[in-house]
């Protein structure tokens, strides 16, 4: 409902006004969509980038005969592009945690965890993706969103 709340204003509407919540949330659902369709993975809906872009699609969207809906396309293109070429937007964070500093290899990438025994990577979804800590043995993960892995 929070997108609703972000949205109304920026196509005029007031809060207390209903009358176009339906078509609205349809198209902000249709923004999340058309986004996942350029690969932008996460849509987190309380990134200011995230909103700005449903705002955009959803300007040049509602209503009929708006003579700027071309430019409010054009711009949500522009950001929409961003978005996917973006590691934050495009992949997901793989956090793993070893008992101490070592070398961690996930998915062929080879990374040395800090003091604490840290080291992120980033990944597209993926099935049966091996990563080793240390000397330990070779073991598989699927990556379907952000994880952390103990080990």
């Amino acid at each position: 409902m929070a997108l609703l709340e972000d949205v109304k204003p920026q196509l005029r509407i007031s809060e207390t006004n209903t009358a176009f919540n339906s078509e609205i949330t349809g198209l902000i659902e249709a923004a999340k969509s058309d986004l996942d369709t350029k690969g932008v993975l996460k849509v987190d809906e309380t990134d200011q980038l995230t909103i700005q872009a449903i705002v955009l699609y959803c300007k040049a969207n509602f209503g009929y005969d708006n003579p700027e809906a071309e430019r409010f396309l054009k711009i949500y293109e522009s950001i929409a592009n961003k978005l996917s070429q973006l590691r934050e937007y495009n992949s997901y964070k793989i956090t793993i945690n070893a008992s101490e500093q070592c070398a961690v290899i996930f998915d062929g990438e080879e990374k040395e965890t800090d003091a604490s025994g840290e080291v992120i990577f980033y990944s597209r979804p993926k099935n049966k993706v091996a990563y080793k800590i240390a000397d330990g043995e070779i073991q598989y993960t699927d990556v379907t969103g952000d994880i952390t892995i103990s080990g």
